[in-house]
């Protein structure tokens, strides 16, 4: 079995573990699945929006597929997220990437 069958096993067995989905995300991009990534990566700020690393990752992915609206939107979205949850570490990062796109 592979490392992504055994990721998206696990995710079924705990949907709402964050760290596994988060885990399969990175896995989907390291194939180069990106469409893939950005599906679990929705579906995992959609339950845990305060998950600051899924919206830096999100917009990432959305850069690699050339969307730069929806890359802005993440990176938004994410330092909305990481200030409410005192992250500024990520907030910084992620107000980078945005600046990047500019």
């Amino acid at each position: 079995m592979s490392r992504l069958e055994s990721l998206k096993n696990l995710v079924q067995q705990d949907q709402a573990n964050q760290r596994i989905r988060f885990m399969l995300c990175m896995e989907y991009a390291s194939t180069g699945d990106y469409a893939g990534a950005l599906s679990e990566l929705d579906e995992l700020i959609a339950r845990h929006p305060g998950y600051a690393a899924a919206y830096f990752q999100a917009g990432r992915v959305a850069e690699t597929l050339e969307n730069a609206t929806a890359a802005r939107d993440y990176y938004t979205r994410g330092i909305e997220a990481a200030q409410h949850s005192g992250d500024p570490h990520a907030a910084a990062e992620m107000s980078a990437a945005l600046a990047a796109l500019d």
